[in-house]
């Protein structure tokens, strides 16, 4: 199955998430891909832009006169532009959900999709009053940037596209919109964020320092590149290859979190790799072998697995009541990216709470 993850084109705000569990599960029902990079990607971007741009289909089939379902300031969204991508979630909720509660999980949903359009339309605003915009010859080249780096024709994606239960065109409109939306937060809120070194220091000392009284144990980051048989994943030289690449940058001084988070096919990767800490007892063979000779602050080589190739790094290590931790410097863009991501999340929230305050908004589902 395949990791949902925020690859870079992400619509929805940091605070979103896939609160109805008929929504999830139709996300969930639908990564039935490989674990292979364009698919993880194409499939997180896909599954991003349904959620902020469909909404579901009223229960009657009786023909239904088009109506207004919210007024955003001078701008409104209609119940056709709620079905029009709806279909998707409607046909997961009646498959999945018990007949009792399909009409309650369709109107949580149409509620949820509701808002997230109030807000992507609320964010288009904006860009218009700033002057920020997206050119069709820059949607262009980031679909074929896509295409090109997975090594897929373009009838491939299309099709893939078809399967997930959209088109070229949307793609392209949502791929648009979350270009748009980067933009609109880089002006607003990403140039504004300053991480001090007393901020760094400060989160060093909380989560990496381990006391002595701690159990024994191995803090480990994680990359992991999977092979198999699934025709859209990576073969084994495939993988192999990239995890080399990857152990390359890292030695050229590239932030293992962040290689993690876009090459990484395992579930650690939203977390930058972080899978915690280990007693030795608790570590496969290859996990130990790989960190026993390495000090804290420092990376392993290519590890292989039955299947995949890993690249672990050793964060701190308690052994024996001797405690020893990764220097400073050795995670210092670890932890900026950590604070920076958890600043952008909290100052996103105010930021879209105080447009949708000062909005005129009017919903009439």
């Amino acid at each position: 199955m395949v990791e949902l993850k925020d690859l870079g084109y992400k619509l929805l705000g940091p605070s979103d998430n896939y609160s109805n569990p008929f929504f999830r599960e139709y996300v969930l029902s639908s990564a039935g891909l490989s674990t292979g990079k364009f698919m993880k990607k194409l499939h997180t971007i896909i599954i991003a832009v349904l959620f902020c741009f469909i909404a579901l289909p009223a229960l009657s089939t009786a023909e239904v006169v088009d109506r207004i379902v919210a007024v955003v300031n001078d701008d409104v969204i209609t119940l056709s532009e709620l079905n029009e991508q709806g279909k998707p979630f409607f046909e997961n909720i009646m498959k999945n959900a018990s007949a009792d509660v399909v009409e309650s999980e369709i109107q949580k949903v149409r509620l949820e999709i509701l808002d997230s359009l109030i807000d992507t339309l609320l964010i288009q605003q904006e860009a218009a009053k700033l002057g920020v915009s997206v050119l069709e010859s820059e949607v262009d080249s980031t679909v074929d940037s896509i295409i090109a780096e997975n090594n897929i024709t373009a009838e491939q994606f299309d099709q893939e596209l078809v399967r997930m239960g959209t088109n070229k065109q949307t793609y392209r409109e949502n791929i648009k919109n979350q270009m748009l939306k980067s933009r609109i937060v880089n002006v607003e809120i990403r140039s504004k964020l300053v991480i001090t070194n007393e901020r760094i220091q400060e989160y060093y000392d909380t989560h990496y320092k381990q006391s002595a009284d701690v159990p024994e144990g191995y803090h480990i980051l994680q990359i992991g590149i999977s092979w198999g048989d699934d025709p859209n994943g990576k073969t084994r030289v495939e993988a192999r290859e990239a995890a080399e690449m990857v152990r390359q940058r890292i030695a050229a001084g590239d932030d293992f979190s962040n290689l993690a988070r876009e090459y990484s096919d395992l579930p650690s990767a939203e977390d930058g790799g972080d899978i915690g800490t280990f007693r030795k007892d608790e570590m496969a063979p290859y996990m130990l072998n790989a960190i026993k000779n390495i000090l804290p602050g420092e990376t392993s080589d290519v590890v292989e697995t039955p299947s995949a190739f890993q690249i672990l790094k050793l964060i701190s290590a308690n052994q024996d009541g001797v405690v020893t931790q990764a220097p400073i410097d050795t995670v210092r863009n670890q932890i900026k990216d950590t604070i920076y991501r958890q600043e952008m999340e909290k100052e996103y929230d105010k930021w879209m709470s105080d447009i949708r305050n000062k909005a005129y908004i009017k919903k009439n589902l």
